[in-house]
């Protein structure tokens, strides 16, 4: 009921789980696209590119994942 997130899994001593979160997008059968993960800003960290609700109005995140969590860097539509 709260819409899609984009999550990191990571086996972690035999395990998979759900390492990294972004927040939902807060509204049901709203969804989003991974588009690409790779270092787009060449800082060595692991960054992803999705886009959300491109049903609706199509938003650009670039999302950084770094020690352990995501952190929204860019954002445009």
């Amino acid at each position: 009921d709260k819409g899609s997130a984009l999550a990191v899994v990571a086996k972690r001593e035999g395990v998979w789980s759900i390492v990294a979160e972004t927040p939902p997008i807060g509204e049901p059968r709203r969804w989003l696209n991974p588009a690409a993960a790779a270092d787009f800003d060449g800082d060595g960290r692991l960054d992803i590119a999705l886009v959300r609700t491109p049903h609706r109005d199509g938003v650009l995140q670039v999302w950084t994942f770094d020690r352990g969590r995501l952190a929204l860097r860019h954002e445009t539509k």
